[in-house]
């Protein structure tokens, strides 16, 4: 795990790369302010640790795709498998939208297709 001082100096580093005054990029400021996010939770401990289990990066992560005792109930898209081939969308349009930036489906609604369409889809 990365230490509060790996941390800044990455943060600092990318900052001085990506910061609008900085780049002459007038586009990167959604980004830098992506990159004030994060920071700010790594370096606080609460949410640190809370990024850390949801991401799966403490021992007490858990992953609900490999645990068993949990239902296997949620849709989602796999953003690198996803080609924008439109399937999904096409059969579960209530689960499913395209993205507009980068072709790609996300799942909109959980619970709102049965089954068999969802499979299919």
């Amino acid at each position: 795990m990365a230490s509060p001082k790996d941390i800044k100096r990455a943060y600092y580093n990318m900052m001085k790369d990506v910061h609008p005054d900085l780049s002459g990029d007038d586009d990167s400021t959604e980004f830098c302010t992506l990159l004030n996010d994060i920071y700010q939770t790594l370096m606080d401990p609460d949410r640190r640790a809370t990024y850390d289990a949801l991401a799966g990066f403490s021992a007490s992560s858990i992953n609900p795709f490999t645990d068993a005792s949990l239902p296997a109930d949620q849709v989602f898209v796999d953003e690198y498998a996803c080609i924008g081939c439109w399937n999904c969308t096409s059969v579960c349009p209530k689960s499913f939208a395209m993205e507009d930036e980068f072709g790609r489906a996300r799942v909109m609604a959980q619970g709102v297709d049965t089954e068999a369409k969802l499979q299919e889809a």
